[in-house]
């Protein structure tokens, strides 16, 4: 057994601490109201040694703040002081926050032993065990975080090492497992039926499309004679047709070349016509441009009128604000003028013939004492007039500083306002200056815009002669065309004929191909029948093994719990359940307390006991008796608390206003 103890923890700049240092007991008790810092403690722990917080976050925020800011130019220090079996051991871990140029940053880790640095791995080899089980010892939370299949395989390994091959052994209906626990693990085992029934059921799936679509080539019987007279006279009809379309291809050219003369006519026409469309287009892109330049300027001359107003009401504003302010200052120069020293009135009060008596029987004081008070009386009176012409001088040197700094603001006041009221002439003028740019820019742009639309929408060729005499020849040469012959409706129909004739050839030709292959598909259909059978077969042998497996995991689960809860106070665990389908739920693991399901029918008091039950039973197992920090230690009963040998440290809220350690029985 491993025997842990935390002796002492400090910190510096962790969370809310600038710096502290806390020593730990046996049992120790921290108490306090909320905001002192206990889970702080605990905080500080566990990222220590796992970088986690106490409810297992990993990479907590542990700076600490000012204002809601971290504090990024310090380090942010943990030291533990450990006994480990006997030995102290002081742990260290450091947190330092560097910034790169686009003001993102990293925080980087170093950790120490014995003052000694360490990289982080042999930081954890030194102690000398795993630190995720460590973590499960220490930390109330981890167990109950896992899943349930890792907080099952850990359960079992409490129970007697009773193999899933010596269950299977002992139970007869479960013989057929005994083999293949032989050479393979439950896991090993469920995930290869598994994988097997996925891909049998993906192979199944496709069998009846493929069928459906053999079946799809399967012809009835017909007779192959017939076809094959109907083959050759398919063949002899389009030899005919392709002679017949070479004829009429001969006219056809000599046509050709006539209309070849005209479309170079058309070309010639549509250069002339194109020619005259860019000059045109040059004309309206170069009006358009005039356009877009007056409205460029006219919005221009606007922004420019309305910025000048903006500015003009800014600075009309800002002297009525500093008139203002230069009426203030005027009172407050008069309220100051005023002003006369307050102590002018006052004058010294010396000592009377009461004074020169003695006060406790009345008798006149010797005359050494009547002239010690008389001399004191007088320098008394000296220092009073001394410091009153003191006051009265200090008084009027500051009367007069604040009204010459009083006059010095209004000068400044006076000369700012001066100075807007300039601007304002400025801008107006340039106001003005804008008025006459709109109406001259939105002058330009109508002038521009009624030159646009007088343009023609289309070139006019009606003047070109050239142009008038090349459409004459065309519209002739069109006409003799017209009169001529090319024999295109001709060949069509024999075109027409041949593809009729070649498709009859081409279903003829798959006929014949597909009686050939009507026994290869017939064999194929057969095939795949004995296929799904055969697969259906394995299908049901793998679903057998699961099922196998899962009673094999109920009887593990029966002769297992019983075994299991012995390690355990408080808790007892429920292993087995059923789905709603009836079905077994294998990664099943709920912890029961007092008869109570666990975070459904139990109060934070019994959750807090189950979980700590489960930490002292994790160290019992793993033979790591660690310090275990436990929140909320108000909501449990001292007497509930599991007996054991384990460092325990009890987080409790109360009424403290300062922050409590105390040993505790």
């Amino acid at each position: 057994m491993r025997r842990i103890k935390l002796k002492k923890l400090r910190m510096e700049n962790f969370k809310g601490f600038k710096e502290a240092e806390f020593d730990f007991f046996d049992h120790t008790r921290v108490s306090g109201a909320n905001g002192l810092g206990k889970s702080t403690l605990a905080a500080a722990y566990m990222w220590l040694f796992w970088n986690i917080g106490y409810n297992l976050s990993s990479n907590p925020n542990v700076r600490r703040k000012i204002s809601r800011q971290p504090v990024n130019d310090v380090l942010v220090t943990v030291e533990g002081t450990l006994d480990i079996d006997g030995t102290e051991v002081t742990a260290r871990k450091q947190q330092k926050r560097t910034f790169k140029k686009d003001g993102s940053f990293t925080d980087d880790n170093t950790y120490f032993i014995n003052d000694a640095p360490k990289t982080l791995r042999d930081f954890n080899e030194y102690f000398g065990f795993d630190m995720d089980v460590f973590r499960l010892c220490s930390n109330v939370n981890a167990f109950l975080a896992q899943k349930p299949k890792e907080m099952r395989e850990f359960l079992f390994g409490l129970a007697e090492d009773v193999s899933d091959l010596d269950i299977a052994r002992k139970f007869g209906e479960l013989s057929e497992l005994v083999p293949l626990l032989e050479k393979y693990t439950v896991e090993e085992l469920t995930a290869m039926n598994k994988a097997s029934i996925a891909e049998i059921t993906k192979e199944q799936n496709g069998i009846p499309a493929v069928i459906a679509e053999n079946k799809r080539y399967l012809v009835d019987d017909v007779d192959t004679a017939e076809l094959e007279l109907q083959k050759n006279a398919l063949q002899e009809q389009i030899r005919s047709i392709r002679e017949q379309l070479d004829d009429s291809e001969k006219a056809r050219t000599e046509w050709q070349k006539k209309s070849d003369g005209i479309m170079e006519l058309q070309f010639k026409k549509s250069d002339m016509e194109r020619l005259e469309a860019d000059k045109l287009r040059a004309v309206r892109a170069q009006i358009q441009g005039e356009i877009d330049a007056a409205e460029n300027g006219f919005q221009k001359a606007v922004r420019i009128h309305s910025d000048a107003e903006r500015r003009i009401a800014a600075l009309e504003q800002e002297n009525r604000q500093k008139e203002a302010q230069k009426s203030t200052l005027a009172e407050q120069w008069k309220e100051e003028a005023r002003k006369t020293f307050p102590g002018e009135l006052d004058e010294f009060i010396g000592i009377t013939e009461d004074d020169l008596l003695c006060p406790t029987c009345g008798q006149p004081l010797p005359e050494n004492l009547k002239a010690e008070k008389i001399a004191r009386s007088e320098a008394d009176r000296e220092e009073f007039y001394r410091k009153k012409e003191a006051d009265r001088e200090r008084f009027y040197r500051d009367r007069e500083a604040s009204k010459t700094a009083i006059n010095e603001a209004g000068k400044k006041l006076v000369g700012e306002i001066r100075a807007n009221t300039e601007k304002i002439a400025e801008l107006q003028s340039t106001i003005e200056q804008a008025k006459a740019d709109k109406i001259r820019y939105n002058s330009e742009k109508s002038a521009a815009m009624k030159r646009l639309d007088d343009l023609p929408v289309t070139p006019d060729m009606s003047g070109n002669q050239e142009y008038e005499m090349l459409c004459m020849e065309i519209r002739t040469k069109e006409a003799a065309l017209k009169a001529g012959n090319t024999g295109a409706d001709y060949r069509t129909v024999l075109r027409g004929q041949m593809e009729t004739a070649q498709h009859e050839l081409d279903e003829v030709k798959d006929k014949l191909q597909a009686v050939m292959k009507n026994a290869e598909f017939e064999q194929r259909i057969a095939d795949l029948e004995a296929s799904r059978l055969t697969l259906e077969q394995r299908k049901a042998d793998c679903e057998k093994v699961i099922d196998l497996l899962n009673q094999l995991d109920e009887k593990k689960n029966t002769l297992l719990v019983d075994e299991i809860n012995l390690h355990f106070q408080h808790v007892k665990w429920d292993l087995f359940s059923r789905a709603k389908n009836g079905s077994y739920k294998k990664d099943y693991c709920k912890p029961v307390i007092e008869g109570k399901d666990y975070g459904d029918d139990t109060n934070t008091g019994l959750e807090i006991l189950a979980r700590l039950d489960i930490a002292m039973a994790a160290q019992r197992a793993t033979g790591i008796c660690c310090p275990i920090f436990l929140d909320y230690g108000e909501s449990i009963d001292s007497w509930r608390i599991p007996e054991g040998e384990s460092q325990l440290i009890v987080l409790c809220r109360t009424d403290d206003t300062d922050l409590k350690i105390e040993e505790v029985a």
